[in-house]
């Protein structure tokens, strides 16, 4: 694969595609126009299968949401990209300790890697000339009736013209470098709440190219696999349009809009910012630890199988040493034992939902019910408290 699209190669493959529209048949469907200019195997889980299964490794290229200066979303005294840096890291680790990926990623808490900074600066013009040929072929597509403008989408805040364009050079250096799968890191939230309180809304859900992009089919089997480890142990979104967990989308620049992606593409807000696992210092670094060994979970499990064993949880063995009353608020005892009750199907309590109770670090009517039905699963007595012989069971067990 070429190392560099020059301007002049992206505007003759943009005529290419628009006289293809009104030569060829226009029911045919964008990845029939596209696979003009994006090789069609670049795209397929098949490809991707067969790449991991050869033993070449799955070129992944990780982007903490944000930047230096433009943070995000803002609560109490953090930033949204503090969440997203940590996590990045995290998921560095997890990724580069496992020889069938190789890892790239944008940026760290100083701001974007020399190799990114620099591209972004030396590759002004061409990387205009990807976005603004891309897009022209796609307003082709759309008004010649090929591809269907979906108008029912989540609604998103523009990015700045500058930020913008370097989304699209990460695009564009994706693929110029051959990258397979591209995973940006967001953490959400709702602009209605209070200054300095919670929202209406949590859980997380996963962005992916709309089902008419290129990228689709690879991205949605890698999100979908990735959605099944972290609904272990974290609530899907409640936001409405995001309820199904996973969200198809035409406009988001980091998933490919303007089908400016050849890799597969998936964008993951975590939760939402002012939930208390993000929230609280306290448990915050576990939170980010579990999400990111979920994610990796999911990788793995996409390319392996369902049933590829894995560390199902990071927070388990644990051991708890103190007695916690109901009440008890940002407690990494009370996080570690709602995390190891759900993986015993215990948490949430029977009738509640991981919407009504997600792993918070708070002792709640939950956690107190989940309690109580591990103590009657061992023989204790069934008080729903933290007391010194359901903490000598616990860790018997955990």
């Amino acid at each position: 694969m070429s190392k560099r699209v020059s301007k002049r190669t992206i505007v003759i493959g943009a005529v290419v595609l628009v006289a293809a529209v009104f030569v060829l048949d226009v029911s045919g469907s964008l990845e029939r126009y596209l696979a003009l200019v994006f090789p069609p195997s670049a795209l397929s889980p098949a490809y991707l299968k067969g790449k991991y299964d050869q033993g070449q490794p799955i070129r992944l290229l990780i982007v903490p949401g944000h930047e230096v200066g433009v943070g995000g979303a803002f609560y109490r005294n953090f930033w949204e990209r503090d969440l997203n840096i940590e996590l990045s890291e995290k998921l560095v680790q997890l990724f580069g300790r496992d020889p069938h990926f190789q890892v790239s990623v944008t940026q760290n808490w100083a701001g974007y890697y020399p190799e990114f900074a620099e591209y972004f600066e030396n590759n002004r013009a061409s990387i205009r000339a990807f976005y603004t040929g891309l897009r022209d072929v796609m307003r082709s597509l759309v008004g010649s009736g090929v591809v269907q403008k979906k108008m029912d989408g989540v609604r998103h805040n523009a990015a700045k013209p500058e930020l913008g364009m370097r989304l699209y050079g990460v695009n564009k250096w994706a693929k110029d470098n051959a990258i397979d799968i591209v995973l940006h890191l967001h953490f959400n939230d709702y602009p209605g709440r209070p200054r300095n309180g919670p929202g209406e809304y949590a859980g997380f859900a996963i962005y992916i190219p709309e089902r008419q992009f290129p990228n689709f089919e690879a991205s949605h089997d890698i999100a979908r696999a990735v959605l099944r480890e972290l609904a272990r142990y974290f609530p899907i979104s409640s936001y409405p349009p995001e309820s199904a967990g996973i969200v198809e989308d035409q406009d988001l620049i980091a998933i490919g809009a303007n089908a400016s992606l050849e890799a597969a593409g998936i964008l993951i807000e975590y939760g939402y910012i002012y939930e208390p696992q993000f929230a609280n210092l306290a448990i915050r670094s576990a939170a980010l630890s579990e999400l990111a060994q979920e994610t990796y979970n999911g990788f793995k499990r996409y390319f392996e199988g369902a049933n590829t064993p894995v560390r199902e949880t990071v927070i388990v063995p644990h051991m708890w040493a103190h007695e916690i009353g109901e009440g008890a608020k940002n407690q990494p005892d009370i996080f570690a034992l709602q995390i190891a009750l759900t993986r015993d199907e215990l948490y949430p309590p029977a009738g509640k939902s991981r919407d009504d109770c997600p792993p918070s670090g708070n002792f709640g009517p939950c956690t107190r019910e989940a309690l109580r039905a591990f103590q009657t699963r061992y023989g204790l007595s069934a008080n729903g408290k933290l007391d010194l012989n359901t903490i000598a069971k616990l860790n018997q067990i955990y």
